[in-house]
């Protein structure tokens, strides 16, 4: 299934994008009043980095130079991975898990950010499926278990064998 079939991507284009000279303080007090992890950074509309609570954590902590003074764009991840509307959703979260990385900003053709997923949004989109699988593999499971129906027939038989044995005469 392609990103722009999925109807939990629909919703996510409104991407809080900064200009690579903007003040690092700044970037930062825009992500916690939009709520979000990750800054999406353009130069001309065009992606050319993004910076994320990571980037704040390993980067931002072990500079010399005050917070205040650091642009966005000395800290943050440079050409970062994209996906476009086009790409298949399964192989877009297979590429955010080997790589290690939580944010997949989504750029048209002439690499102009129109969106943003996290591993948020993919859990949302997986979650449903995820659940029906594990109910049929357990039906499965439970059906086909022969200790489990030992465990369940077993005393059964046995409280049967019991009453037999001893109450019926």
């Amino acid at each position: 299934m392609r990103i722009m079939d999925v109807p939990e991507f629909k919703d996510k284009t409104n991407v809080l994008t900064v200009l690579p000279d903007t003040p690092l303080d700044q970037v930062i007090a825009e992500m916690v009043s939009y709520n979000v992890g990750s800054a999406v950074v353009v130069k001309e509309g065009k992606l050319v980095g993004i910076f994320t609570e990571r980037d704040l954590l390993v980067k931002v902590s072990g500079q010399k130079k005050p917070i205040e003074l650091l642009k966005v764009s000395e800290v943050m991840t440079p050409n970062p991975h994209s996906a476009q509307l086009e790409d298949d959703v399964d192989t877009s979260l297979r590429r955010m898990s080997q790589g290690r990385f939580r944010h997949l900003p989504i750029v048209d053709e002439n690499k102009h950010v129109v969106g943003i997923l996290s591993q948020g949004d993919f859990v949302a989109y997986t979650w449903s499926d995820l659940m029906a699988r594990i109910g049929r593999h357990t039906k499965l499971s439970f059906l086909t278990n022969s200790q489990l129906w030992l465990l369940i027939l077993g005393p059964l038989i046995y409280l049967i064998l019991i009453k037999f044995i001893f109450f019926v005469n």
